[in-house]
């Protein structure tokens, strides 16, 4: 039993907590559900050190996938799809318990693991939540290298990883609170949302923000003037409120 492994995961319960209260009235809920779940593995992994490590693994995945289905209506749908995907990545250890070899042993499976686990990284990597992300994703990498040769100091190393990824996401997601109300609410949905649906925000935004014949856009770090200019506080103002027109649908205003 890994203890202060176990206490470093756990401690990981404040701000997944703080994450479920910031989040409680939008579409990410069920994508918590799914991180919660993850944690809990997670959990149980630093205390008996079992198959449970590659659960954990498959939940982290589960988690990120679930997000790029966060919007509303459909979010609750979206979850067939991610129990679809759970389902899948639990053939390795259905076969382990049938059969005794599974297809761990070789490198295609870990690649495909590997590249449902990069969707919670390549998402949360240019946001503010990139560090926790970068951190969860090496821990996630150790945990395989260690599943397919068992290494204990792999194993402490990821769990001790996994166990700070949420305390760096949520100590660098308190960084650049400063700016006008349209940027501190596009910094929320990008935080939380990650690249994808940020991307697409953007464009809708832009788009909308020419038909309404605004002289603004919006970058990934915040509104802009076209012509490089600074922007006033009525044009805060009015991107905010189109910002917050497109963002209904996320349960994030």
């Amino acid at each position: 039993m890994f203890t202060w492994g176990i206490a470093l995961v756990g401690s990981a319960l404040v701000p997944l907590l703080a994450a479920w209260w910031g989040n409680r009235r939008t579409a990410l809920t069920h994508a918590l559900a799914w991180a919660t779940l993850a944690w809990v593995a997670w959990l149980w992994n630093a205390a008996t050190r079992s198959v449970d490590a590659y659960i954990s693994l498959a939940l982290v995945g589960c988690a990120g996938v679930a997000v790029l289905g966060a919007r509303r209506p459909g979010a609750a749908a979206w979850n067939t799809v991610v129990v679809g995907l759970f389902a899948v990545l639990l053939v390795p250890l259905a076969q382990e318990y049938i059969s005794g070899g599974s297809w761990l042993d070789g490198w295609i499976w870990p690649a495909f693991v590997g590249i449902t686990i990069a969707v919670v990284l390549l998402n949360y990597l240019p946001t503010r939540l990139g560090m926790g992300a970068v951190a969860l994703a090496v821990a996630c990498g150790l945990q395989m290298a260690q599943l397919r040769r068992p290494d204990s100091d792999l194993w402490r190393a990821g769990i001790i990883l996994a166990g700070i990824s949420p305390w760096l996401a949520g100590a660098m997601s308190l960084v650049g609170k400063k700016g006008g109300e349209c940027d501190r609410l596009w910094r929320h949905f990008r935080d939380r949302f990650g690249f994808l649906w940020g991307q697409r925000l953007r464009e809708q935004f832009n788009a909308a923000a020419r038909n309404a014949g605004h002289y603004f856009e919006l970058g990934w770090t915040g509104l802009r003037k076209m012509d490089g200019s600074a922007i006033s506080e009525a044009d805060q103002a009015k991107g905010r409120e189109l910002l917050a027109a497109l963002t209904q649908r996320f349960g994030l205003q």
